[in-house]
């Protein structure tokens, strides 16, 4: 157990599983930001779906949404790499309301 903080605010005791996602150090917050030059595959995904005709569902969108529930570091380090190599605000809302929230939801 620990205590959360939002913006300096002390909040309940949460449970560790629950905020996996958000119990992230600031270097393993960097290796997620830097997967995208090291790891190929990943690379792929992430232009494949920073380029894909929207609203249409690819095979892109299939990894990622196995990767979320297979590998939830690597869907995250994804969605980073996704968020580094675009540059068009409604396909960076789209990865926001998309695949970050989904992959918050499945995750906890």
């Amino acid at each position: 157990m620990f205590l959360a903080t939002v913006r300096g605010t002390k909040l309940t005791e949460v449970e560790p599983t629950r905020t996996r996602l958000f119990k992230v150090s600031p270097t393993m917050a960097l290796d997620y930001w830097n997967s995208y030059h090291t790891d190929l595959e990943l690379r792929e995904l992430a232009e494949d779906w920073a380029t894909q005709p929207k609203p249409d569902w690819t095979a892109a969108d299939d990894r990622l949404l196995d990767w979320m529930h297979s590998n939830p570091d690597r869907a995250l380090a994804a969605i980073c790499a996704i968020a580094q190599i675009s540059d068009d605000s409604q396909r960076l809302a789209s990865l926001a309301a998309g695949p970050l929230e989904n992959l918050l939801c499945i995750q906890g």
